[in-house]
């Protein structure tokens, strides 16, 4: 019984990436004018009956677990502030809430967790932009930092490491005067070792890539994107070396969605979105559903 509550609460701890937001994915190439803040709240639902046990997927139910459905509900206060040109500073706060349909009796606070999560901040910086007759090509660079709030990293269906991450982001964005353009970026995840009680635990760096593809207009924003995560080192859960350390746990993930943004006012914009994970590594088979408003303030 204690490997299965084990491999539980992995999998569990590691539904967070399907409906969070990496940081590298709070990094783009739009710009606003000098003063300009977008404050926006998304609601993000992400559920799974099957997940990823190493390479190996399979249904909850088969692993075994006493689950026979995990959920995830995230409340998302996002912040962006323009302040130059070419220079913004971001912040994203997370609120999630964690549940697990359960097959079998668990402990009263083994099915749910809920909280803020891995508080991001960071700066987005716009390096040089190539100007073209009928386009731009954007090169830009970003850094984040997210900061755990105090919630257990071993936790059924927390979302984060526990640990200090900061995420260093390079990418190009190409935009036509028609509206269509295209974003390619690449981060590497660097995350501190995790103080447990006085024992530190090594939690595995990550490379981060993503591409978007869209059509932007003032009042319409329609995009399809593709991301993914490569540990560079970890273990597999119930493999060798898993002794229940979940936050070494080696997650790799490939991830796909759309989204659309669509204008109400001159300042408020409403958005839906949908995203799948499409392969993985120790990580929950998620569909993910999303809703959004953005409000725009111009403080300058």
């Amino acid at each position: 019984m204690k490997k299965i509550t084990l491999l539980a609460i992995s999998l569990t701890t590691m539904l967070g990436v399907s409906t969070s937001l990496n940081a590298q994915g709070l990094i783009d190439g739009f710009v606003d004018e000098e003063g300009a803040l977008s404050v926006s709240t998304t609601y993000s639902k992400s559920t799974f009956t099957e997940a990823y046990v190493g390479k190996n997927k399979k249904k909850l139910i088969e692993i075994p677990l006493p689950y026979k459905r995990l959920n995830q509900d995230v409340y998302n206060l996002f912040a962006k502030y323009m302040i130059n040109a070419k220079l913004s500073a971001l912040i994203n706060i997370p609120y999630i809430i964690g549940t697990g349909d359960a097959t079998a009796d668990v402990p009263d606070d083994g099915n749910k967790v809920s909280g803020i999560q891995d508080v991001t901040m960071g700066l987005r910086y716009n390096m040089y932009t190539f100007e073209y007759e009928n386009s731009d090509l954007v090169v830009l660079s970003g850094i984040t930092i997210s900061i755990p709030s105090d919630y257990e990293p071993n936790g059924v269906v927390s979302m984060g490491t526990g640990a200090l991450t900061t995420d260093f982001t390079l990418g190009l964005q190409y935009q036509t005067d028609y509206g269509f353009f295209t974003t390619l970026t690449a981060a590497y995840s660097l995350k501190d070792d995790l103080d447990t009680n006085g024992v530190y635990t090594g939690i595995p760096n990550s490379f981060l890539a993503g591409a978007k593809v869209g059509y932007s207009t003032r009042t319409l924003f329609i995009s399809g994107w593709f991301d993914m995560s490569k540990a560079m080192s970890g273990v597999d859960i119930g493999g060798k070396g898993f002794v229940g350390n979940l936050p070494e746990t080696r997650v790799d993930y490939i991830r796909a969605g759309a989204s659309i943004t669509k204008s109400l006012t001159e300042d408020l914009k409403l958005s839906i979105g949908y995203g799948k994970v499409l392969d993985g590594r120790n990580v929950g088979s998620s569909d993910i559903y999303s809703a959004g408003i953005t409000y725009n303030i111009q403080l300058l």
